[in-house]
């Protein structure tokens, strides 16, 4: 029998699309039926309740001290060497107490513990590289590039895990496709898997008025996920009648809240929070809203489309897959965002077709079953 191992410097307890899509794989019941022993390894001795965490002061003072490590160089190389590649990447591989068989396939679900199982393995044994980004390795590593010594090691350890996955999995078509045109020596690794989503019990919305219209985003409330151009799109329109629940918390939210009570849109604006199920905030909406400015392919998106919601998305990353006459494409800038919200308030008439065509995009694309059957077939082939 061969082995699967999992891991992630991830708490897989929490809320990011990294954590979800871990919690997703590991069904022991379908790899059991595959004669597959899994064994998953990762940060969940950390807290085991999110939203009870992010309340807590412990994940306030940690917040703020990331915070402060960010503003210089020698604070970031501090977090970086000492904390994500010593710690968080270190810990899941020291979990593995015997050697990974050679059948045995191990999938590396970030670039943390990618770092310390190939500095203990080299390139022996099957892995599996997961890429959740748009296709560019250094993609959502901004804030880390500026120090010449952590971009050089990023550098480094990029070309390193190009040359020692055995493959290398992708979260969106766009992305495998930008990246197999930038490194066409490594295509013959490379394959695209949508991360699946557990179907839900959908309930009818209820009737809603036409005179208003209730969007809602979901997401980590910081610049990548830029929230704030919906809040300012809002401002600009000046309709009372738009209202918006904004789902998530992080580093940017104090910030939306500001500009909200300036701008006196504190009664169109919900700021809810932190959750662990999105789906009511999602029942409660006409339209879901994304206004990033990077991504691989979001899961919020693809809950939208599985809860039947039109949508409104940039064109980056793989957010094209997630429209097919079912919404609104803006550009990568964003631009037309005041114009695609005012569409959708004028043509109310459009968004139950769309949300039929979301739904459908969903059953075709992003299930479970169709997800699990593709890492089945990588690993027993």
């Amino acid at each position: 029998m061969k082995t699967f191992y999992i891991l992630s410097c991830d708490n897989l307890n929490g809320l990011q699309g990294a954590a979800n899509f871990v919690r997703i794989l590991a069904n022991e019941d379908f790899w059991k039926k595959q004669d597959v022993s899994l064994k998953v390894y990762s940060n969940s001795h950390t807290f085991s309740n999110a939203l009870e965490y992010q309340n807590s002061l412990k994940y306030k003072i940690k917040l703020e001290l990331k915070r402060l490590l960010k503003l210089s160089d020698y604070g970031k190389r501090l977090k970086f060497y000492n904390h994500d590649l010593r710690v968080l990447g270190a810990k899941p591989v020291e979990c593995i107490q015997s050697d990974v068989a050679q059948q045995d396939w191990v999938l590396l679900n970030d670039l943390y513990v990618a770092d310390r199982f190939y500095m203990r393995y080299g390139n022996e044994k099957n892995t599996i590289f997961m890429m959740h980004n748009n296709g560019n390795f250094l993609s959502m590593l901004e804030y880390l590039l500026t120090d010449k010594k952590i971009r050089k090691y990023l550098n480094q350890l990029e070309e390193k895990i190009y040359r020692y996955a055995t493959k290398i999995v992708f979260v969106s078509k766009k992305a495998k496709s930008d990246f197999d045109t930038a490194h066409p020596q490594y295509k013959d690794k490379t394959v695209h898997i949508y991360i699946g989503l557990e179907d839900v019990d959908r309930t009818e919305p209820d009737e809603k008025s036409d005179e208003i219209l209730r969007l809602v985003t979901v997401g980590s409330v910081n610049k990548r996920k830029n929230q704030i151009a919906i809040i300012k799109a809002m401002n600009e329109i000046g309709d009372k009648n738009i209202r918006l629940c904004i789902v998530g918390a992080g580093e940017e939210l104090d910030r939306c809240r500001k500009f909200a009570k300036e701008h006196d849109l504190e009664r169109q604006i919900l700021f809810a929070g932190a959750q662990t199920d999105v789906q009511p905030f999602l029942d409660k909406a006409d339209v879901f809203i994304l206004a990033s400015k990077d991504e691989g392919l979001p899961i919020a998106g693809q809950e939208a489309l599985r809860e039947g919601l039109p949508i409104i998305v940039t064109n980056v990353g793989g957010c094209k897959e997630l429209i097919e006459g079912n919404g609104i494409m803006l550009n990568e800038d964003g631009d037309g965002l005041i114009n695609a919200i005012l569409y959708c308030k004028q043509h109310r008439s459009d968004l139950k077709e769309w949300g039929a065509k979301s739904r459908r995009i969903y059953e075709k694309r992003f299930t479970v079953k169709s997800m699990l059957d593709h890492y089945n077939k990588m690993i027993n082939r």
